[in-house]
């Protein structure tokens, strides 16, 4: 079975719209669909109203499941760049192991630091994509 497809809105960023249930701040996460459409339920992510910073920490998560979708589709990318690097594809062309790009990037403090992209980093992104899929 897929998943309901994106993108996925949040109800309750607005405080005046915030849903209350059994004493708590929740956010609805829900289909983005235009006004006059009923939009499918998704999940909800709460907190207790008293607890400003689990406020905080529910409606992170919120914005975290909301991007759901978009998030699938961009891994979705690298889990099949990490197919190329795999034994049986690579035909000796492509290493089994290691940095793949790298790039250097300002810090915040000025110096230079080295960003990289492994092999195993990509094998992570699909491992990833397919505990998401169900797969």
């Amino acid at each position: 079975m897929s998943h309901t497809k994106g993108p996925w809105t949040i109800r309750g960023n607005d405080p005046v719209k915030t849903t209350f249930i059994d004493g708590s701040k929740t956010w609805l996460i829900q289909e983005a669909k235009p006004e006059s459409e009923l939009p499918n339920h998704i999940c909800f992510a709460s907190s207790w109203i008293s607890n400003p910073d689990d406020a905080l920490e529910a409606k992170a998560n919120a914005r975290l499941i909301s991007c759901a979708p978009e998030l699938l589709e961009a891994l979705e990318v690298f889990a099949n760049l990490a197919n190329l690097f795999d034994d049986g594809v690579r035909a000796g062309c492509m290493p089994s192991t290691g940095t793949i790009m790298s790039w250097p990037r300002l810090s915040s403090d000025g110096s230079i630091v080295e960003n990289e992209i492994t092999v195993e980093d990509l094998r992570v992104a699909r491992q990833v994509y397919i505990k998401a899929r169900g797969q």
